[in-house]
């Protein structure tokens, strides 16, 4: 891997990391894993929704502090073929993640708002 550790994609599915790895490449700005693989309890304890895309190792949050941080990494996710995004904002409507989802089994062609907890 070129931009991630073993520790940082433990559990993750390899198709998702090689496209999480390809989005990297394409946006060109650093992708901070807030949020990997989840244990169910753990998913529970955070606050994920029921049967999360994390908890079968296919999503991760990136941390993003900045509206250009927040464009770079949903167009490098868009255009190495991800279908399922989420952008969050805290209360204020600064950035603060952005979840990627490679959940096929799930609705595509998404992309959702939410505010962080």
């Amino acid at each position: 891997m070129k931009y991630f550790t073993e520790d940082e994609v433990k559990n993750l599915d390899v198709g998702f990391i090689q496209k999480l790895e390809k989005a990297r490449e394409i946006a060109g700005v650093p992708f901070v894993i807030t949020s990997g693989y989840r244990l169910p309890g753990d998913n529970v304890t955070v606050g994920g929704v029921q049967d999360s895309a994390h908890t079968r190792g296919l999503a991760v949050d990136l941390r993003s502090r900045s509206p250009k941080s927040h464009f770079a990494i949903i167009k490098g996710a868009i255009d190495a073929g991800v279908k399922r995004i989420g952008y969050y904002t805290d209360r204020d409507g600064r950035p603060t993640h952005v979840h990627i989802d490679g959940d096929i089994s799930l609705s595509q062609d998404v992309m959702w708002y939410g505010i962080s907890k």
